[in-house]
């Protein structure tokens, strides 16, 4: 999200409809990952956490229409040589909403060890 004021204005309905936000999700592109080691110095003093996972390519609706030769390309620039799962993606999510995990912030998880 690009305009500040729309963002602005949705925070504020959703505080006014649920009181809280427990999780927010952002599709953002890869060069908002530096904003993340920035992040948490502004959000931890509010008790926000603000971590990222770095997909590698997963297997979905999307990427099925992707060139084969470029996914291969991503997939050897990886430690870990092979597609990824939705289910990959979503165990590290779970994991940075564990209570357990409330100490980590502003950390990014590369999947497929590339980043």
């Amino acid at each position: 999200m690009t305009d500040t004021a729309a963002a602005e204005a949705l925070f504020r309905d959703l505080n006014r409809r649920f009181d809280r936000l427990d999780v927010l999700v952002n599709n953002a592109g890869s060069g908002s990952m530096n904003a993340i080691a920035l992040t948490p110095v502004d959000v931890a003093p509010f008790g926000v956490t603000c971590n990222a996972v770095g997909p590698c390519p997963i297997r979905t609706k999307l990427t099925a229409s992707v060139p084969a030769a470029k996914i291969q390309a991503l997939i050897d620039r990886q430690a870990v040589r092979r597609w990824g799962a939705v289910e990959d993606v979503v165990n590290v999510v779970e994991f940075f909403l564990r209570p357990e995990s409330g100490m980590v912030t502003g950390q990014v998880i590369y999947l497929g060890g590339a980043g």
